[in-house]
């Protein structure tokens, strides 16, 4: 059927409806990323030809305001979809270390990544390349660096969720 493994791990309808799979198997061989192509019937899989790594699993999507595709890893780092291509940042590029638990596309065009090992990162531009990452960890007050949710409130405040509890930052303060 075109997927890269038996096993469903994260699904992501984009706004053009096309819906994206990502898979995850204990052995990395069924790890990958899909989109179901409606006019063939059936999944397209991505990988190193297309600039992904290989055996990447999916965790986490998101589009931001200009239309890329935010994908985060089982095994860390994210991926940008743009003009039919992927570019890859991790570590190297500011991402913060760890599976990324949660993307975020906020209501000022800002993108939020969530760790399991490393805190958050927001990127204020995320049509640069490559885009600057600004971390929060416990070092900038964090209660946990082991993040599993964010959403935003209507006054513009990120809601962390880790497994230690939920912290509210400020992003015009960073408090």
């Amino acid at each position: 059927d075109g997927l890269p493994g038996s096993q469903a791990f994260r699904l992501y309808q984009d706004r053009s409806g096309a819906l994206w799979v990502g898979t995850r198997s204990g052995d990395l061989l069924g790890n990958g990323l899909a989109r179901f192509d409606a006019t063939l019937r059936r999944a397209v899989s991505f990988g190193p030809t297309d600039g992904l790594p290989q055996h990447s699993a999916p965790s986490a999507f998101v589009e931001d305001r200009q239309g890329n595709l935010w994908i985060g890893f089982y095994h860390g780092g994210i991926a940008r979809y743009r003009d039919g291509r992927f570019t890859v940042y991790t570590g190297k590029d500011g991402i913060p270390q760890g599976m990324v638990t949660g993307l975020l596309a906020d209501g000022k065009g800002r993108l939020w990544i969530s760790t399991n090992q490393g805190g958050i990162g927001r990127v204020d531009a995320p049509s640069t390349d490559p885009p600057k990452v600004r971390t929060y960890s416990t070092r900038e007050g964090l209660a946990s660096n082991n993040v599993r949710a964010l959403v935003e409130d209507r006054y513009g405040r990120i809601f962390v969720g880790s497994v230690r509890g939920v912290d509210r930052l400020d992003p015009g303060t960073g408090r």
